[in-house]
């Protein structure tokens, strides 16, 4: 038996055979075309950009019918493929290049491609240089639908296209992976992942987390040691992969897997209050764009809604006028059913960009730059049509809006008057009542959390977003793998930070909850709670096992642990986990 290590994307467990995915090698020759030929090599290379937008577009579409609710998570990242594919650099570059130089699309695609990851080499922000992975996706997806004349492969598997039948339970292995990979991947019914390469917050990491299937990255030498059909175990919780393993092991975990399914499908139908081992009380709510998701009876145990994402209404289409924003709201409300709904405002640049807009990430570091909030007040009227769509849909039921990135108390006083504002333009009868209505930030920067206090006395609640909170607070890009080993959710820096901000909050009265993917992974969730955290927000396929896990933990032990661990300068995060598990004794 061999035991392979890696970092686990989720705390899943799976059975099957390897399948091995070698990455497919695209030979691309430089063909010189006449030119009487320069017109349909363009036809040629537009036909199949087009070719690639569909078999995105239906890759979102196919996952929705087989996983409802997963479509808002796999749009998001899928977004930027599609975003890419009208972007002028890549296509009006390209189409110059085949008249220029009357070379085949292939070749152009290729050689625009090249360029553009060299103008961002040169760049030294991490973040600009991570998005060169994004291009390199969308290019490869067009050469390959030039290449293959229809659409593109994306999967170099002979079971699939060798008619051999399709992946279901099957574990996957190979070297790293696209969100469109990914995606394909699930549709076929694949129950884990291996990869030797990539970040555990990349696009593609967190896609697989959110459909729920166990993943392991950094196993290295995985597609040299592990053969097609070797019988494979993951153990997500642990971060092993068990290669031709003994059948005692097997009923082992076929044996543990029953009994999770078991209780998932249990917490599911839950509706009585989450509450630790002591009896503190816990809440859950449910990050999501899908009404269904929420409704009775699959979301009856959740206490509302805490982060409704608004981006798909400003992204690839012009921006959504106010009426068609205040139906999305009013169905969100309706289906919580008078639970709470957290509804952000749009949190555009960086990576996601207005309808229209080229897709510079601006300014130079646009992790750093105009976006958000910022990009909201430096924008008014996207801003005010947004908070007066908002402010319309408050009278149907209890609304939060939930400001991104904060900075300053400057920022939340300027939307709280334009609200204002808002409100006393508005007819008396779409006055929305004082209840329910709350104006709340993200801390998602250090200086927003270290000044916590000098934000609490304008807002009536506060949201932690651990994604962005830990890659400001580490100087280290989520999605960039090559700096993926600094991103560390128990770095002691972040978690002073999230203590500190819930402290504060907790002192003044204000409601606290967090949200990112380290609310939505079962193993921090001790630390958390010992943190002072009582309302996780998390996506949907994360919400049976969080609950478990809840239920299982001692606030009062988790929160001693917490503090001594805090005060410890030889703190180990791992001796820590294993500590609040019961499995060795307090460090």
């Amino acid at each position: 038996m061999l035991a392979l290590s890696g970092i686990s994307l989720s705390s899943g467990i799976a059975l099957g055979r390897a399948h091995r995915l070698q990455p497919r090698e695209l030979e691309i020759p430089r063909r010189t075309i006449e030119p009487d030929e320069i017109e349909t090599e363009i036809a040629r290379f537009h036909a199949a950009v087009e070719a690639t937008r569909r078999h995105l577009d239906e890759l979102i579409a196919n996952l929705e019918k087989k996983t409802p609710g997963a479509h808002a998570t796999a749009h998001e990242f899928l977004d930027t493929h599609r975003l890419l594919l009208r972007d002028p650099e890549i296509i009006d570059g390209t189409v110059t290049a085949i008249r220029d130089t009357a070379c085949n699309a292939e070749w152009a695609v290729q050689t625009r491609q090249t360029a553009i990851a060299d103008s961002f080499a040169a760049i030294e922000d991490p973040y600009l240089r991570a998005r060169i992975e994004d291009i390199e996706h969308v290019t490869r997806l067009i050469i390959e639908a030039l290449t293959d004349g229809r659409a593109p492969v994306l999967l170099n598997s002979p079971r699939l296209q060798g008619g051999a039948g399709d992946l279901a339970g099957r574990i996957v292995v190979t070297r790293v992976l696209s969100p469109p990979q990914v995606t394909l991947l699930h549709q076929h019914g694949v129950s884990a992942l291996v990869l030797e390469q990539g970040s555990s917050f990349a696009h593609a990491a967190i896609l697989a987390r959110s459909l729920g299937i166990p993943a392991l990255i950094g196993v290295h030498s995985a597609l040299t040691l592990i053969k097609e059909d070797d019988e494979l175990i993951l153990d997500g919780h642990y971060g092993v992969l068990f290669v031709m393993h003994s059948d005692r092991l097997r009923r082992h975990y076929r044996d543990k897997q029953h009994d999770l399914a078991f209780q998932v499908a249990a917490d599911l139908d839950a509706k009585e209050p989450i509450k630790t081992k002591d009896g503190v009380a816990l809440d859950i709510y449910l990050n999501t764009e899908e009404p269904a998701e929420i409704a009775p009876p699959r979301g009856s145990g959740l206490a509302g809604v805490g982060l409704m994402r608004t981006e798909f209404l400003f992204l690839d289409r012009r921006p959504a006028d106010e009426e068609s924003q205040l139906a999305h709201y009013r169905a969100m409300l309706a289906a919580a059913g008078g639970r709470p709904v957290t509804i952000r405002t749009f949190d555009i640049g960086g990576d996601k960009l207005l309808a229209g807009d080229r897709p510079q990430g601006g300014g130079e570091n646009p992790a750093l730059g105009l976006r958000a909030v910022r990009l909201g007040l430096n924008h008014p009227e996207l801003l005010r049509r947004q908070l007066r769509a908002l402010l319309r849909a408050a009278c149907d039921g209890p609304l939060r809006i939930l400001l991104p990135l904060v900075t300053t108390a400057g920022e939340i006083r300027q939307v709280r008057r334009m609200m204002q504002q808002l409100i006393a333009d508005l007819p008396a009868a779409e006055h929305p009542p004082a209840e329910h209505l709350a104006l709340g930030a993200m801390i998602e920067t250090p200086a927003a959390a270290l000044a916590i206090h000098t934000l609490l006395p304008e807002v009536d609640f506060v949201a932690i977003g651990t994604n962005d909170l830990s890659q400001y607070t580490l100087a280290a890009d989520r999605l960039d793998p090559a700096v993926g080993y600094l991103y560390d959710p128990l770095h002691p820096a972040l978690l002073r930070l999230i203590s500190h901000v819930i402290e504060q909050a907790e002192a003044r009265g204000i409601p606290v909850s967090l949200c990112g993917e380290m609310a939505a992974e079962p193993k921090y969730a001790g630390v958390l709670i010992g943190l002072g955290l009582r309302a996780f927000s998390v996506h949907c396929g994360a919400v049976a096992a969080l609950a478990r896990r809840l239920k299982t933990l001692d606030a009062g032990r988790c929160r001693a642990l917490m503090q001594r661990a805090l005060k410890d300068p030889d703190f180990d995060p791992q001796a820590l986990l294993a500590a609040i598990d019961g499995s060795t004794q307090p460090p």
